[in-house]
């Protein structure tokens, strides 16, 4: 079954007291894109429709999937390569450090979702990796990459900036989604949005990988090491 639906996750940071919600973007094949949002919770409840069951999907977050797979290590290859803002070291960094509160929730949140059964992690057999489900991807440099491959201007302005929305914007609808009609999107809509458009790049095979270590399982701390990040 090829996938039909495309799930885009602009995650944030789930340690804080009072998190905001979490911007999601569902992209179908037509490419229409609809927006919804989601109450973090570090077990993924409520985030996916229930009536969906792989292979039927991919979902992509943005957010790492694991911590550093080498005692010491500071960061996971692939935020090394892809120059990553948020870093992964080999422990989990503390909730009041830059990005701390981030890497937790997200590391544990692709925990919950593989442990559930319900995803297959891109990396981690089994299953092969054209059956992968559940993907990591980073809009700061996604952004670049698409404008590169639409052969049009990099986006410039700050995300949280008007200008900056709307160059992003112009990107996606360049790239051929339908967002909703007149709506200005939030940068996080916007975020989400290029999420859900690399996983549907994916399922057709145009997607390009960063270089790093494949997945894998630590028993010991209940977490996943390394992985991959996918951009357009």
């Amino acid at each position: 079954m090829t996938p039909g639906l495309f799930i885009g996750v602009d995650l944030i940071d789930g340690c804080r007291p009072t998190p905001r919600l979490v911007d999601i973007a569902f992209l179908d094949r037509s490419l229409t894109c609809e927006f919804d949002r989601w109450t973090f919770n570090f077990e993924g409840k409520g985030l996916m429709p229930n009536e969906l069951a792989p292979p039927g999907f991919i979902l992509a977050v943005d957010g790492p999937q694991g911590l550093a797979g080498e005692a010491g290590a500071t960061m996971r290859v692939c935020e090394k390569i892809g120059g990553v803002a948020g870093k992964s070291p080999y422990d989990f960094p503390r909730a009041s450090v830059p990005f701390g509160g981030f890497v937790q929730s997200s590391v544990r949140l692709f925990a919950s979702l593989w442990l559930s059964g319900r995803f297959h992690l891109y990396g981690l057999p089994p299953p092969s990796a054209q059956e992968a489900t559940l993907i990591e991807v980073y809009p700061g440099k996604a952004w670049h990459i698409l404008a590169t491959l639409l052969k049009m201007p990099r986006p410039t302005a700050n995300k949280q900036r008007l200008a900056g929305r709307l160059q992003r914007q112009g990107l996606l609808e360049t790239a051929g989604l339908r967002l909703p009609p007149g709506l200005t999107s939030t940068h996080d809509q916007l975020d989400a949005a290029l999420a859900a458009l690399i996983a549907l790049r994916l399922a057709n095979d145009e997607c390009t990988r960063s270089d790093g270590v494949a997945p894998f399982w630590d028993e010991s701390r209940q977490v996943l090491r390394e992985g991959f990040i996918f951009y357009p």
